[in-house]
């Protein structure tokens, strides 16, 4: 009698949470292509332009200002993918 009710009690304690992670999953998925978006986009978008107009970045690119500006974009890049990734993961 005891032992079935606390089986059952458990199932369905295990089935709720099983069902509270695809929720949590499908409602933080928007955020995860959000970041992916604006991970990709400012290589995309220098991309494009390159192909279209590769004379833009022409006089730029020798700067010694923006040879050194790179790295620190690069690090700005990550800090906000790792700051965007803690605020969508969440632990159940």
């Amino acid at each position: 009698g005891n032992l079935c009710e606390l089986l059952k009690a458990n199932t369905t304690t295990i089935r709720e949470r099983q069902t509270m992670r695809l929720k949590v999953k499908a409602a933080s998925s928007e955020g995860r292509v959000s970041a992916m978006i604006l991970t990709g986009a400012p290589f995309i978008v220098m991309a494009a332009i390159h192909l279209l107009r590769p004379e833009f970045y022409g006089d730029v690119i020798n700067e010694p200002l923006i040879r050194m500006a790179f790295p620190a974009l690069f690090v700005w890049m990550f800090i906000g993918n790792l700051v965007m990734r803690k605020m969508i993961n969440f632990k159940m």
